[in-house]
């Protein structure tokens, strides 16, 4: 495809979700400002894009294809228009991740039995081919497996230690000790169990 034929179709992708874009675009500028101490408050913290998903996925689709198929300037044009109508900022962190996803041929292979979450794919678009070939036959991989199960099956998979269970004790003669309520409390607010966590004890 030429220049023209790519930015219409991620033009169309972006437009298809205006609304969405726009709001993501907005909560950065907003973060942005409450960090250089321009203004107080709260911002929305969402799991970056996920009302677009789908199309974000795609747009990383179609600037792998155009990477290899347009010039260098061609292309560093088509990646700015992105960043000028889909983010704040200058970074290419996020784009260069979805780009990374439809890169990894093994995960294109295997896409029907991954999680759809582009920041959970993000992740698995870590392994190497044979760390995925061991990834991908783990039984925990399902597309609707968490992204923090997710994470410590990569993890795994590259040879890294992953922390299997933390364990609490308590000192019964402490003079301000907490009680095993209070942990359990804490542990339910913190919402350790649909992150993929396990607590015993638990009542």
């Amino acid at each position: 495809m030429t220049y023209d034929e790519f930015l219409d179709k991620i033009n169309k992708l972006i437009n298809s979700k205006k609304l969405a874009f726009d709001e993501f675009k907005e909560n950065e500028r907003r973060k942005q400002e409450i960090k250089k101490g321009k203004d107080s408050g709260n911002y929305i913290e969402p799991e970056k894009i996920d009302d677009v998903n789908d199309e974000f996925l795609k747009i990383g689709e179609f600037l792998y294809q155009a990477d290899n198929e347009l010039n260098t300037t061609e292309f560093k044009k088509l990646k700015d228009f992105v960043l000028e109508n889909i983010s704040n900022t200058k970074s290419s962190a996020n784009l260069n991740k979805v780009i990374k996803i439809a890169k990894h041929e093994k995960m294109q292979e295997y896409k029907d039995k991954l999680p759809k979450g582009w920041g959970t794919l993000a992740i698995i678009s870590q392994l190497k081919n044979n760390e995925f070939e061991k990834f991908i036959t783990n039984p925990k991989v399902t597309t609707n497996t968490p992204r923090s199960v997710i994470s410590q099956i990569v993890k795994k998979c590259q040879g890294k230690e992953v922390i299997e269970s933390i364990t609490l004790t308590f000192d019964a003669k402490a003079e301000n000790k907490t009680s095993r309520a209070d942990v359990l409390s804490l542990l339910n607010k913190l919402d350790l169990k649909n992150k993929g966590w396990k607590i015993r004890g638990q009542e």
